[in-house]
């Protein structure tokens, strides 16, 4: 089922394995994803979703070509294709158990080290900028681009499923295995350990946690939108489930997840698309959620720099981990030729 990219697969597994044991020992529940609110089984029917288009599909096909006996072919067509199938269903139920035990872990950082970088973030961006940079971006971008901003900000966890959907399915053993243990990797190191080292809670919270009213201008500007903003919502939702294991719950600002998965993007379509296209418009869009991280109020800007810089260097040392595991074991069986599948 592995090929010879077992060593990535079983990576990824072990990872996923590490973040359900901190869960567990974090809620004392061995069965943790089934006890609140967050959607493990929406995860598992919409990245199922392309699994179950290829059923539909084919169906469809023999109903048109008006092929005898339709559901033993598709019986043959399965076992054709268990390998890919397996491994796409096990990689389903892998990230689905990964998302949940992510919230549980996220929703207790504060319980390992207080909040207490904003400070030291907000003076390294004056210092960066000469000014807090949101104040450079509206002084740009008006009331009606910050609508625009704040929609596409908001589709960014849309966009982050289906990124993952299309690496669960694909062929593509390599693009699989790097993409998804480039990103278990990328929220471990930055979702966990950088987000625990610099435990921050951002600019539209800090007023609320520490009575600080720097950013007390910009969040009035955004709750006075023409156009009720999203982020305020999803803000306010937050602060009400803080301290929750709630779906999507857990405050924390540096460093910034939405920026890290826009780059991850950008390093997904390069790698699995050979047009240049989606690329550019995956880099485009991560652009959008760096200066909506900042303009929206979510995040400093040195949390969105930290994130562009570290994702990279991740994703490199992923692949670098994937193709010396290939190696091994292609040379274990005596061929050194890659293998998709």
């Amino acid at each position: 089922m592995f090929g010879i990219h077992r060593g990535g697969y079983q990576a990824i597994l072990l990872l996923v394995a590490l973040y359900c044991a901190v869960a567990i020992w974090f809620t004392g529940n061995p069965v943790f994803f089934l006890f609140d609110d967050r959607p493990t089984l929406l995860f598992l029917a919409v990245w199922g979703l392309p699994i179950m288009g290829w059923y539909v599909a084919l169906a469809v096909r023999l109903m048109l070509r008006r092929r005898p006996l339709p559901m033993l072919r598709i019986r043959r067509y399965s076992r054709l294709n268990r390998h890919w199938l397996a491994r796409a269903a096990l990689l389903i139920g892998a990230m689905a158990l990964w998302a949940s035990a992510f919230t549980v872990v996220k929703v207790n950082i504060p319980t390992m080290v207080p909040y207490y970088a904003d400070s030291m973030l907000i003076a390294f961006d004056r210092a960066l900028f000469g000014t807090d940079p949101w104040i450079l971006t509206h002084a740009v971008i008006g009331p009606q681009g910050t609508v625009l901003i704040d929609r596409a900000y908001t589709a960014w966890f849309f966009v982050l499923i289906g990124f993952m959907a299309w690496l669960i399915v694909t062929r593509n053993a390599r693009l699989q295995t790097t993409g998804l243990l480039s990103l278990v990797l990328i929220w471990l190191v930055l979702g966990v350990l950088l987000a625990t080292a610099f435990a921050s809670v951002g600019p539209c919270y800090v007023e609320s946690f520490f009575g600080m009213r720097e950013f007390a201008p910009l969040m009035e500007k955004l709750r006075n939108s023409p156009e009720p903003l999203l982020a305020i919502r999803a803000m306010d939702y937050l602060q009400a489930m803080n301290g929750k294991t709630a779906y999507g719950a857990g405050i924390s600002a540096m460093p910034s997840m939405h920026v890290a998965m826009a780059v991850w993007f950008v390093l997904v379509a390069r790698a699995g698309s050979n047009s240049p296209w989606l690329a550019i418009a995956a880099a485009l869009y991560a652009v959008v959620i760096f200066v909506g991280s900042v303009h929206l109020g979510w995040h400093y800007a040195a949390d969105g720099i930290l994130s562009a810089l570290v994702v990279p260097a991740v994703w490199r040392v992923s692949q670098l981990f994937v193709d010396a595991a290939a190696r091994g074991r292609a040379a274990s069986q005596g061929t050194l030729q890659p293998c998709a599948n």
